[in-house]
C-alpha cells in the first residue's frame, strides 16, 4: 500500500496473516510511529473488526490490505492485495481506483531499491531503500514510485505510475536502466498484442551486447551505470552552488507602546515635557541589558526554489515564540520600574501626573518586530546597505528541534546570476550520514569581516567529516564555525544536500558544532510551500 503522506516513512508498518487467520500489524521503525486505536504501539499488535490504524497522521482502511474476508476465520490460504491507488492521488476517497494486482494467489511484483531485501537491488547512494515497485498482471506492466528522493523516469519523463509499453526506457533516479521488459517478458504489451518469441530473443541478444560492450570498453558510463554517481571534490562543489549560497542581513526590535500611543508620545503627554523619542523600540543586548535602538546581524542562505525562496536558520532572522515572550516581559518590566520610579520622586509635586505615570506602567505594551531583512549576493562587491536584495520572512519553524526558516526575495524571483539552486529533492539519505563521512559547507562566517576581500564578496569553503549521532533533527561535526556561518548548506561527496550549519542559538552556544539533517529541513519546505 503506497500513501502519499509526509509524515509515512518509505518503509513504515507491515500486516501479517498467521495460518489462524488472525492479523496483526507491526511498526517498521517509523519516524511518526504507528497507531492502533489512538495508542502508538512497539510491538506486533492483534487487529480485530472494529480496530482503526494510523500510520502517522494518515488514518488507513487496513481491511483493503487484507481484502474483505471477515478477521479470525480459518480459510485464509492466500494472500489478497488491495488494489492499489495511484501515487499521489487521495487513498481513502472511497473512489475505485484501476487494479494494478490481480487477486491471486501470488502477485508478481518487484520491488526495486538499496534494500537487501529488495528483488532488484541497486548499491547506489541516490537510490532510496525502497525506490520502486514493477507488476505485471493480465493489463501488462506497470511502475509505480514510492515516493522515492530522486524519482522514476520513463522515457525521460518523472512518472508516479505508468503502464509501461514495449520500448519505453525505465531509469531510477534518471541514472540507472531497468531492462523491465527481461523482468516481465510475459506481460508486455505490443499495441495491445502479446509479445512475439521473435523479439524476446532479439531483446536477449541485444541486452548481451550491451553487457558485452560495457565490460569491454568500461568508460565513464559503465561506471556510472554499475559503481554509482561521481565523487566531487571541494573546489567542483564550490564552483557548482557559490552563486546559490548569499550572506543574509537581519534586524530586529521591540515596539514600546501605551494603547495606541509610542511609549516617548504617552509620556510627553503625561509629563507635559518632550521625551526621547528613542525610547519607543529598544532590545536587549549580549550581557542582559535593555538598551534602546535594533540588533542586527548576519548569517548565511541559499536559494532553493525559483521564485526567490531562500532557506536559513530560524536563529538567523527570528526568534522562538518562548524566546520573544521572554524577552518581551524582561523590557517591560525594566521600562515599568524606571517610570514607576520617576513617578514616586515626583509625587508630591505632580499628583495628576503620579496617577496617570502609573497607569502607562500599568498598561504598557511591547512588541517584536522585524525591522528589515535582505541579502547579499556571493561574488559581487558590497559597498553599502544598498547593494541588498530586500527580502520578507516567508515563514520560522515553531519547534525547538528543528532550527530552520525560509525568507523570500521582495519581487519573488531568484537572480539570474544564480544558475544553480540547492536541490531539496536530491538530498543525502539519514542512514548514509554515517561517522567520517566526508562533508562541505559554503557560508559566510565572520560574516564582512572576513567575506569582504578585494576582489568582492567571497564566501568560505569549508570541509570536515560527521563526529557524532544526535538522532532525527541534528548530527555533529567538526567543521570551523563562527558568526555569520549560520544557516549555511551542507553538501556531501556527490553534492548532494546533507544539511544546514547551526552555529549556535541566540549567540548562547557559538561553537558547539552541528547540522540539521536534510530530511526535516526538506519537509519543513514542503509542508510551508506546498
Amino acid at each position: 500500500m503506497v500513501i502519499n503522506d509526509m509524515s509515512v516513512s518509505s518503509t513504515h508498518a507491515c500486516v501479517t496473516v498467521d495460518d489462524n487467520g488472525s492479523i496483526f500489524i507491526r511498526d517498521l521503525g517509523s519516524t511518526n510511529g504507528t497507531y492502533v486505536d489512538g495508542v502508538r504501539i512497539t510491538s506486533s499488535t492483534v487487529l480485530h473488526d472494529n480496530s482503526k490504524v494510523r500510520l502517522g497522521y494518515a488514518d488507513v482502511d487496513w481491511k483493503r490490505i487484507v481484502g474483505n474476508t471477515d478477521v479470525h476465520t480459518s480459510e485464509r490460504k492466500s494472500t489478497v492485495l488491495m488494489n492499489k491507488p495511484k501515487v499521489g492521488t487521495e487513498l481513502l476517497t472511497g473512489t475505485k481506483m484501476p487494479p494494478y494486482y490481480s487477486s491471486v494467489n501470488e502477485p508478481r511484483e518487484k520491488v526495486i531499491g538499496r534494500d537487501p531485501s529488495c528483488d532488484i537491488r541497486l548499491k547506489a547512494s541516490d537510490v532510496s531503500s525502497r525506490h520502486a515497485i514493477l507488476s505485471c498482471d493480465d493489463n501488462g506492466v506497470v511502475v509505480v514510485d514510492c515516493g522515492s528522493t530522486n524519482g522514476t523516469f520513463v522515457n525521460g519523463k518523472k512518472i508516479r505510475s505508468k503502464i509501461l509499453k514495449s520500448g519505453d526506457k525505465l531509469m531510477i533516479s534518471n541514472k540507472y536502466y531497468i531492462d523491465w521488459e527481461q523482468v516481465f517478458p510475459s506481460g508486455i504489451r505490443y499495441h495491445g498484442k502479446s509479445s512475439k518469441k521473435g523479439l524476446k530473443t532479439v531483446l536477449w541478444v541485444l541486452l548481451s551486447i550491451l553487457i558485452i560492450c560495457v565490460l569491454a570498453v568500461g568508460g565513464w558510463y559503465g561506471a556510472k551505470l554499475f559503481v554509482g554517481p561521481k565523487e566531487l571534490n571541494p573546489s567542483e562543489i564550490y564552483k557548482k552552488y557559490k552563486k546559490s549560497v548569499v550572506m543574509i542581513y537581519n534586524s530586529y526590535t521591540f515596539d514600546v507602546s501605551y494603547r495606541d500611543f509610542a511609549i516617548s508620545e504617552a509620556l510627553s503627554i503625561a509629563l507635559d515635557t518632550e521625551v526621547d523619542p528613542k525610547i519607543d523600540h529598544c532590545y536587549i543586548d549580549s550581557d542582559g541589558d535593555v538598551v534602546f535602538g535594533s540588533v542586527s546581524g548576519f548569517g548565511t542562505g541559499f536559494f532553493v526554489s525559483e521564485d526567490g525562496m531562500i532557506m536559513t536558520n530560524r536563529h538567523v532572522v527570528s526568534l522562538l515564540p518562548d524566546e520573544k515572550i521572554r524577552m518581551e516581559e524582561r523590557i517591560r518590566n525594566k521600562i515599568q520600574e524606571s517610570i514607576v520610579g520617576y513617578a514616586e520622586d515626583e509625587y508630591y509635586r505632580f499628583e495628576d501626573e503620579y496617577r496617570l505615570l502609573m497607569k502607562i506602567a500599568d498598561e504598557l505594551q511591547v512588541k517584536f518586530r522585524n525591522v528589515s531583512t535582505g541579502i547579499f549576493m556571493n561574488d559581487t562587491y558590497v559597498s553599502s546597505k544598498s547593494d541588498m536584495i530586500s527580502c520578507s520572512i516567508f515563514d520560522v519553524s515553531q519547534s525547538e528541534d528543528v532550527d530552520v526558516a525560509l525568507i523570500q526575495t521582495n519581487n519573488k524571483m531568484t537572480p539570474n546570476e544564480v544558475d544553480v539552486i540547492v536541490d531539496l529533492n536530491d538530498i543525502t539519505n539519514p542512514e548514509d550520514i554515517e561517522l567520517g563521512c566526508k562533508i562541505y559547507t559554503i557560508g559566510f562566517p565572520y560574516a564582512v569581516t572576513i567575506g569582504d576581500t578585494p576582489i568582492g564578496l567571497e564566501a568560505n569553503n569549508q570541509s570536515g567529516e560527521v563526529t557524532q549521532k544526535r538522532g532525527q533533527y541534528t548530527y555533529g561535526h567538526n567543521i570551523t564555525i563562527e558568526r555569520g556561518a549560520s544557516g549555511s548548506p551542507v553538501f556531501d561527496k556527490y553534492g548532494k544536500f546533507a544539511g544546514i550549519i547551526v552555529s549556535g542559538y541566540l549567540g548562547i552556544s557559538q561553537g558547539y558544532n552541528h547540522s540539521v539533517q536534510p530530511v526535516p529541513a526538506k519537509e519543513f519546505y514542503l509542508n510551508h510551500c506546498f
